[in-house]
């Protein structure tokens, strides 16, 4: 009975710590969700928390403004996640699937949110929230279309092992009056990625609402069959369906179908998985399951359906799905190495692994490791057997050059704001021609307190080189009158209050007095040698002072 006892307590304290190290584990795992396509427009809120609501999205982009009310949702959701527990409740962050965030956090994840302003990247150091910092990505009914280099970017991110969260509505769902809609936007990407249709999965322009148990039989799938539980019916509420195609990827799967439809079948799916490269994706035909009812409530009409339809099921699908796309597979699969940009004429090594052979395009070298030298931003897609099945992985190299350095000058009596330079450039340095030496800025407003003609110099840098352009300036000093000038002296009335006195000399510490016309001391001050002092003179009222600077052996009087 001891020994029965003491092995008991064994096993016990084996699962805590087991139980310990699950969720140490999955704390190290980064949910990224996107704002950046609209997901905040018309009557959608698919955010997890937005502190200020001063977004508006239409056909030419997010608009910033006061009088604006859509969600502006920002990087991390407040209050912070490190306070949230079993007990928190989904309003404690404002979004409409505030809810799925709370989840991630109680499971052990950390989320995010990729701003409006956010950068789909991967590989890209200089950007923070690149998508090789995070293991799954959820981007929730996208209305704006992804352009070549986000394109890329999710099928790198994928390829190297990451999960993607792929969420679409029923057509006609343009929240932004863009043109293009989430059925399109998801088919637009997968048509224009190597290798076309990479996951196997085609969203149909379709509009249509139901309640579906049609679910397929698999004992064994994580999506209906995983950690959260068994989900057992799925309302869609103004959706669309999927077109699946093994022979574009042999590992996609349709998991609940249409009500009268078959369950082992291509058609009329309504959820989907698939693997891709050392990565996975999940597919959800419909943005209403994930909404939990609350959000903006300045902008928004939302809908009671994560937990509170299709008996709670649409929670245990999605927390399941969000689960199966964190989880590191055993696999080995094919990879490629992730590259940052390079400059033109610089070379990169790629390197796949995972294969047993492999084969490049564009090139047709059979080898893992290939050196390139590309003119032009190019794809390269490298073909592998894993485990007798043929692989394919992508990696982008961008090629940038050196920048460019041009400025155009707006002259307002003293002041020059100069602006129109280099946009491909890491940091500024200008030389203004007064003397006043280089400064580092990017978009400088400089005065000037004397008139004349300055030469200009604008040094623009990046990763690739600099680049220097330079080009006169006539500048007319209006406002700012030179009281006395003189070798080792300069004072002006910088402003209506203040004088501004510069010692050029070697000299002791220099006297600056101000006096009225009867003689009367009002302002003294004393001004170390090389140095430039301003004085204020507000008290003084309008009128006619004597400025005098200057020692026993140099005096002026203005």
């Amino acid at each position: 009975m001891r020994f029965l006892y003491s092995l008991s307590r064994f096993c016990f304290l084996l699962l805590i710590v087991s139980m310990l190290m699950d969720t140490k584990a999955a704390a190290q795992v980064k949910i990224l969700f996107d704002a950046t396509k609209a997901e905040t427009a018309g009557n959608a809120d698919w955010v997890i928390d937005a502190d200020v609501h001063n977004l508006y999205w239409n056909h030419n982009g997010p608009q910033v403004g006061s009088g604006n009310t859509g969600s502006n949702p920002q990087q991390f959701p407040t209050p912070l996640q490190s306070t949230v527990n079993s007990g928190t409740a989904e309003t404690y962050w404002e979004g409409a699937i505030s809810a799925w965030g709370i989840d991630c956090v109680n499971y052990g994840y950390e989320v995010e949110t990729l701003p409006y302003n956010g950068l789909i990247t991967y590989g890209n150091g200089s950007n923070p929230q690149d998508l090789s910092y995070y293991k799954v990505f959820v981007i929730d009914e996208p209305n704006v279309q992804f352009t070549t280099s986000e394109k890329n970017a999710l099928i790198n991110f994928v390829s190297n092992g990451g999960g993607l969260f792929m969420i679409s509505d029923h057509q006609n769902s343009d929240r932004n009056n863009d043109g293009w809609d989430s059925p399109n936007i998801w088919n637009d990407f997968m048509a224009n990625v190597s290798p076309v249709n990479p996951f196997g999965i085609h969203f149909d322009t379709l509009d249509y609402s139901q309640t579906s148990t049609n679910f397929a039989t698999l004992p064994n799938d994580s999506l209906l069959h995983g950690p959260y539980g068994n989900p057992t019916a799925l309302k869609f509420s103004g959706a669309t369906s999927m077109t699946l195609s093994p022979a574009a990827n042999s590992t996609v799967t349709g998991v609940i179908f249409k009500t009268g439809s078959s369950t082992t079948g291509n058609t009329d799916v309504m959820v989907a998985h698939a693997r891709f490269g050392r990565g996975k994706v999940a597919a959800l035909a419909d943005s209403s399951p994930p909404d939990d009812g609350t959000g903006n409530p300045a902008s928004n009409s939302l809908y009671y359906s994560y937990t509170g339809e299709a008996n709670g099921s649409h929670q245990l699908l999605i927390m399941n799905a969000t689960i199966w796309l964190a989880e590191s597979d055993s696999l080995t699969g094919l990879a490629v190495s992730p590259v940052a940009s390079v400059c033109a004429g610089q070379s990169v090594t790629l390197t796949a692994a995972g294969a047993s052979s492999y084969q490049w395009a564009p090139g047709g070298e059979i080898t893992a490791s290939i050196t390139v030298s590309p003119g032009t931003s190019t794809v390269y897609t490298v073909t592998g057997m894993v485990n007798g099945n043929p692989e394919t992985a992508t990696v982008s190299v961008n090629v940038e050059s050196g920048p460019a350095a041009s400025f155009s000058p707006s002259i307002s009596g003293g002041t020059v704001v100069f602006s129109n330079h280099s946009s491909n450039a890491t940091t500024y340095s200008w030389n203004f021609g007064d003397g006043s030496g280089a400064v580092s800025t990017s978009s400088p407003t400089y005065t000037y307190t004397a008139s004349g003609t300055y030469t200009v110099v604008l040094t623009a840098t990046n990763a690739c080189g600099s680049t220097t352009s330079s080009q006169p300036v006539t500048v007319t000093v209006t406002g700012i009158d030179a009281l006395a000038t003189d070798d080792d002296f300069e004072l002006y009335k910088a402003s209506s209050n203040t004088l501004k006195l510069y010692i050029r000399s070697e000299s002791a510490n220099q006297p600056l007095e101000v006096y009225d016309l009867t003689g009367q001391l009002l302002l003294s001050k004393r001004v170390a040698k090389l140095n430039t002092e301003y004085v204020d003179i507000s008290t003084l009222a309008q009128g006619l002072y004597l400025a005098k600077i200057g020692n026993a052996v140099r005096k002026f009087t203005k």
